[in-house]
């Protein structure tokens, strides 16, 4: 069933990754929902599966890190982890043998999630690196909070196959300055700037892991 948008129009993002955002500023007492009127965007709207344009949701959390705090999206993705996936495509990433092919049904099905994401898998020697970013679109306001926001997702559909604990030996970041947060959320983490994408490195012995179901019922 295709239930993801097409590509032949404006970007467009899924409202459920909003949503987290939304969630982290109310607890905080930030005011969220000025903030997505500001930007044209649904206050009210409860359906997580709607998709709203991209460069407003992008807006939305430039906006909102710069009031709130710059390091917003890699705080996001720290609390929220995978939970705001599409919940048809999180199944069927549970479901699948290991984690290898988790990943490589996520690059598959990214468009559930946006609309001109791109996903990928990344093969070298000892390890692959899984990636995200979005062509031609790296200067868009919002765009660095997006990307480690995404990487915290990823983060967190990695660890339903590792374990809740594990972190990366590797980070890769576009921006050009390595996040202040690195050292609580990603201790022994080595964290490179400047990278064509954002990544998150993944040691082959790991790719077989199936999902722990501990860590589903925990989760």
């Amino acid at each position: 069933m295709d239930y993801s948008p097409k590509e032949s129009g404006p970007p467009l993002l899924r409202l459920g990754h909003l949503m987290a955002f939304t969630a982290f500023l109310g607890s905080t007492g930030a005011p969220a929902d000025r903030y997505l009127r500001d930007q044209k965007l649904p206050v009210l709207c409860d359906d997580p599966d709607m998709f709203v344009p991209l460069t407003r949701a992008w807006s939305f959390f430039a906006t909102a890190a710069r009031h709130e705090d710059p390091m917003l999206g890699w705080l996001v993705g720290a609390h929220v982890g995978d939970h705001n996936l599409n919940a048809g495509l999180l199944r069927k990433l549970e479901t699948t043998p290991t984690l290898f092919q988790a990943l490589q049904r996520l690059v598959q099905l990214d468009s559930a999630e946006a609309s001109h994401i791109q996903l990928g898998i990344h093969e070298r020697r000892a390890d692959v690196l899984f990636y995200t970013r979005y062509s031609d679109m790296r200067d868009v306001p919002g765009y660095q909070t997006s990307q480690a926001y995404q990487l915290g997702v990823i983060l967190g559909l990695i660890r339903h196959f590792l374990g809740r604990d594990w972190l990366p030996d590797e980070i890769g970041v576009e921006h050009a300055i390595a996040p202040t947060v690195a050292q609580k959320y990603f201790p022994g983490s080595r964290i490179l700037t400047k990278q064509p994408m954002g990544y998150i490195v993944v040691p082959r012995a790991c790719l077989h892991h199936m999902v722990r179901r501990t860590a589903l019922k925990s989760g």
